[in-house]
């Protein structure tokens, strides 16, 4: 999750060089943090504890399930990389989104469980916040540093590769998609309606506080 975060955040970066600088200050992220102290305590919880699990919950737990029934693994992991991607309404932050989205989705399409994702994505949110906690909004247009960037996405790559690689070693093959229709079959990565159906309510919330309009 956090070696994640430098990729997503180095693919951010590249793309906001090509974005005008006016959306990049309107999509700017660490302007939810300038607020009291609860209300950034607030923002703290839900970034790393209710986004990941319901996000996840929503995307791989369900979606991915779902699209794996009638594509491919790569066809789904990236179907559901793009919904999650641009169900975050971000411009600037869209290239970083989808590489995570790809990435939570082959840890769940490999593991056969969701939770993986959702401790990487708890991960990623929490150290992304906690840099967010420590960076000033965005007040004059971005200075593009595409070579610091570009340093960033290597190095970001370099620390994934391990335990990636570490990942697809030990754990045994993926399950099949339709293991969990078979009649007596829990497996680890199948989930409750319920779940699935609070999951899909709190990320249309979630949508609908970020459209909100900000003072």
């Amino acid at each position: 999750g956090a070696a994640a975060l430098v990729v997503g955040g180095a693919l951010q970066a590249l793309w906001a060089g090509l974005l005008p600088a006016s959306l990049v200050r309107t999509f700017d992220v660490t302007r939810l943090f300038q607020r009291p102290p609860l209300e950034r305590t607030v923002l703290l919880a839900s970034a790393t504890v209710l986004a990941p699990l319901c996000e996840e919950l929503a995307f791989r737990g369900h979606l991915l399930s779902a699209l794996r029934l009638r594509r491919g693994p790569a066809a789904a992991i990236a179907l559901s990389a793009l919904a999650f991607a641009a169900l975050h309404l971000d411009p600037v932050r869209l290239p970083g989104l989808i590489f995570l989205g790809a990435l939570f989705g082959w840890l769940t399409w490999r593991s056969g469980s969701v939770y993986p994702a959702v401790l990487a994505h708890a991960v990623n949110n929490a150290a992304a916040t906690a840099l967010a906690l420590g960076t000033e909004a965005v007040d004059q247009a971005p200075s593009p540093e595409p070579l610091a960037a570009a340093v960033a996405l290597l190095v970001g790559l370099a620390l994934l590769a391990p335990p990636a690689l570490a990942f697809q070693r030990w754990l045994p093959p993926a399950p099949d998609a339709a293991t969990g229709l078979a009649p007596g079959v829990t497996p680890a990565g199948r989930l409750p309606r319920w779940a699935v159906r609070s999951a899909w309510a709190a990320v249309l919330s979630l949508v609908l506080i970020a459209l909100a309009p900000r003072r």
